[in-house]
């Protein structure tokens, strides 16, 4: 059995929250990934030209500023759009490096190699909250 992985890009009208599903592109490339967001919004008969905001990770991809699918986009609208990227994943890599220096790395999503990361498997969010002092700042 052969494993594949898709690259998906979810659609969502803001600020409505009105989820508009998914593109599935030809490949991960911002200009293959633009053109699946611009078949699938032809397919619902959703107008680009208003579009104000682009939402997401800050992946080159995405944010890159000659080749990146908002910049592609801003090419296509001959407009600046205002980029909304999210913070959570701007932290989320130093900390994963930072992770992976103290206790090694992750075999899978749920699986850790070394003495931290097996301490925190499970279900964390289901342990009792420990009693503490905030310290004053």
């Amino acid at each position: 059995m052969r494993r594949t992985e898709e690259g998906h890009t979810t659609l969502v009208d803001q600020p409505s929250g009105r989820y508009l599903g998914f593109a599935a592109p030809e490949s991960g490339t911002a200009a293959h990934t633009l053109k699946g967001i611009e078949d699938h919004c032809a397919e619902l008969g959703i107008d680009l030209s208003p579009l104000k905001v682009c939402g997401c990770d800050g992946t080159n991809t995405n944010t890159g500023r000659r080749g990146g699918i908002i910049a592609l986009m801003e090419k296509k609208l001959q407009r600046p759009l205002l980029r909304s990227v999210c913070c959570l994943h701007r932290i989320e890599l130093p900390f994963r490096h930072f992770f992976e220096d103290l206790d090694g790395v992750t075999t899978g999503p749920k699986s850790f190699t070394g003495p931290i990361g097996k301490l925190a498997a499970g279900r964390l969010h289901d342990l009792p909250t420990r009693s503490f002092t905030p310290i004053q700042s």
